[in-house]
């Protein structure tokens, strides 16, 4: 069974240009993760069953952005830790390329005095071509 995931972006820069995209993929599975994360703490998610090889969407949005909320990619202690400071989206192959390896499990941790919500999405072939 697919999945038709709709993909609708914009950037305006005032007195500048205007840019839009519009992308429908067609993926055969989808996930959607919504994770609370407390003030001073880490939580480890799971965000999908399997390697990841055909990882074709990411998506990470969350209530609040600040410098001190990150996330690693992966199970590993000593994998980088990124700045979740705004929005993250990756369309297709490449993009989620990366990644490195396509991740099954990232963690979060929020070094804010606030709680977060953090929501993701995430697109796959479930069936690798042949």
């Amino acid at each position: 069974m697919s999945n038709e995931i709709t993909v609708r972006a914009s950037i305006a820069v005032a007195g500048g240009p205007t840019r839009s995209i519009h992308e429908a993929l067609t993926l055969q599975a989808y996930d959607v993760v919504q994770v609370p994360v407390d003030a001073g703490a880490t939580r480890n998610v799971e965000v999908q069953p399997d390697d990841g090889a055909q990882l074709r969407l990411l998506l990470i949005t969350a209530s609040a952005y600040a410098r001190e909320l990150t996330y690693r990619v992966g199970p590993a202690d000593d994998a980088p830790e990124l700045r979740l400071d705004q929005p993250l989206l990756l369309l297709g192959e490449s993009a989620t390329a990366l990644l490195g390896a396509a991740p099954t499990s990232m963690s979060f941790t929020n070094g804010t005095d606030e709680d977060v919500l953090v929501h993701i999405v995430v697109g796959r072939d479930a069936v690798q071509d042949q």
